[in-house]
């Protein structure tokens, strides 16, 4: 089953050339391409960029594929420098709390996307327990952004992240 009916991206065999080619409009319908999720990110960010794609997703479909892919979250702050504005970057994946919301919005991205947590929900508790991760989420992001000291999401910003290892403190 594809998580992501009609979404095409990029990673396997042949598919950074078919998206390629959707992008300069070599082939399917002439409007305006959808988000994609892109790997590798910073060259398929700058290509989408060009070619007038609205945002790019940053995912690794859960890790499934290559144990060794690196986090959304980790490739966020190059892609968002890469892009310079242009288009939405959205972090998919490890999304379990709100401060996972926070950081990945401190760090650039517009959005965030998350599917485990909702299936889990739905599974144990149904439409209930998908309201429940909701507002634990909402919950979760208030709370951290009220202890980070930011009034609104624009407060969020790059110099709210540790990025420096314990060595370097």
């Amino acid at each position: 089953i594809d998580p992501y009916p009609g979404l095409r991206t990029c990673g396997g065999a042949g598919e950074p050339a078919e998206l390629r080619r959707r992008l300069r409009g070599e082939a399917g319908p002439a409007r305006r391409p959808p988000p994609h999720a892109v790997r590798p990110p910073v060259a398929d960010a700058r290509l989408a960029v060009e070619h007038g794609v609205e945002g790019v997703v940053l995912s690794n479909h859960g890790g499934r594929q290559l144990d060794s892919a690196p986090a959304p979250f980790d490739l966020v702050p190059e892609v968002v420098a890469a892009v310079g504005g242009r288009i939405e970057v959205v972090c998919d994946g490890g999304v379990r709390r709100g401060s996972d919301i926070v950081k990945a919005v401190a760090a650039g991205a517009t959005a965030t996307m998350g599917g485990r947590l909702f299936l889990y929900a739905l599974a144990a508790a149904g439409e209930a327990g998908v309201d429940h991760v909701l507002e634990l989420l909402r919950l979760g992001t208030e709370r951290t952004m009220a202890l980070v000291g930011a009034a609104s999401v624009g407060d969020l910003g790059p110099e709210l992240l540790d990025t420096k290892g314990p060595s370097d403190r």
